[in-house]
């Protein structure tokens, strides 16, 4: 390992570089429209995120000895939260959300959904580590889809059932 990775933070780096590389564009795309499509990609982020989840559940660890690493954080936090604003200003745009939310609420929901993102992997590692990798997803993206539904409109309630 040592012949590939001269240090640890070499090795948890290119770890997380493959995270980032996984989830490249999964908010961004128009591939899958509306709330549902939101949701699916959400999941895949979920997925990519228990695969690597070594370095999820090290976060804050590595980002205090690492400051390539906190560098870089700080980069695609903000790149993230733009694209869960531009997908919620789409969702608004096309009448699955309501269109008059305050910018404060929206700023709120940006919050809310970038904060269950980053962090549902050590909640579910801490309180329901018996859980299947799908009831883990199925939960967290419930909570996702509660934040959605609560400022929905009725097409964008019916469309998520």
């Amino acid at each position: 390992l040592t012949y590939y990775f001269a240090t640890k933070n070499d090795l948890m780096n290119e770890i997380a570089r493959r995270l980032g590389e996984a989830n490249v564009g999964l908010l961004d795309s128009d591939d899958r429209p509306g709330i549902r499509g939101f949701l699916l990609d959400m999941r895949d982020i979920f997925a990519n995120q228990w695969h690597y989840r070594c370095v999820v559940v090290s976060l804050v660890h590595i980002l205090r000895l690492n400051p390539e690493a906190a560098a870089r954080y700080v980069q695609i936090q903000g790149d993230r939260r733009n694209g869960i604003r531009l997908r919620i200003q789409t969702l608004m745009d096309e009448g699955l959300i309501d269109p008059s939310l305050s910018p404060q609420t929206l700023d709120n929901m940006v919050e809310a959904l970038s904060m269950t993102a980053r962090f549902w992997v050590n909640d579910r590692l801490t309180s329901h580590p018996e859980w299947e990798d799908a009831q883990s997803f199925d939960h967290y993206l419930g909570i996702i889809r509660h934040v959605l539904v609560t400022h929905a409109t009725s097409a964008g309630r019916q469309e998520v059932g």
